[in-house]
């Protein structure tokens, strides 16, 4: 699962459900990637310091987009890891937002709540409807195995009875009962 994490630790980002944020915070605060990536771009002249990063996410790209950056700490073609350190705040607000192929801003709140890059919702109902299945698999095999070993341990002492007493016909009888008598302990079980 993909989750990014919030840009400035301690930050006091406005409303996540829209396609830009913006986030309060101490001048000299750390801005961080929010994800693993390469850097695609910075430019210190475009919206009080600009930088871009390019990520991977299942089979998509999108970039995290980055406004009033004081001071830049990373060079395009930098790859960096989720929290490493791309600036530092100045006096003004971060703006950030994430841009898809084509370099439009879409919604941030998934990607903070966690993208799931493995597989679709059908998918996963598909997944769960197989797990369910081998569960009950894994049950009907313990189960049966379970009465065909209790069924043997049942009828060990009635063979022994058998030979010791040389009797077919009580054996036969005695065989029938015992096989009424786990049919009746089978549907208990």
């Amino acid at each position: 699962m993909v989750k990014f994490e919030l840009p400035v630790s301690g930050g006091r980002p406005s409303d996540l459900s829209s396609k830009e944020i913006t986030i309060s915070s101490y001048q000299g605060n750390l801005v961080r990637s929010p994800y693993d990536g390469v850097v695609a771009s910075v430019d210190v002249n475009n919206c009080g310091g600009n930088v871009k990063i390019k990520h991977i996410v299942g089979n998509d790209v999108v970039h995290s987009n980055f406004c009033e950056v004081n001071r830049i700490t990373v060079n395009q073609g930098d790859n960096i890891r989720k929290g490493n350190s791309i600036g530092i705040m100045g006096d003004k607000d971060l703006k950030y937002s994430i841009l898809n192929n084509s370099n439009k801003k879409v919604r941030l709140e998934p990607f903070f709540d966690g993208i799931d890059t493995k597989t679709s919702e059908k998918e996963k109902e598909k997944e769960k409807e197989k797990e369910k299945e081998k569960e009950k698999d894994k049950q009907s095999s313990y189960t049966s195995t379970f009465h065909d070993s209790f069924i043997k341990s049942m009828l060990f002492p009635f063979g022994a009875v058998e030979k010791l007493l040389g009797s077919k016909s009580k054996a036969v009888s005695e065989n029938k009962i015992l096989q009424e008598e786990i049919e009746r302990i089978k549907k208990l079980l």
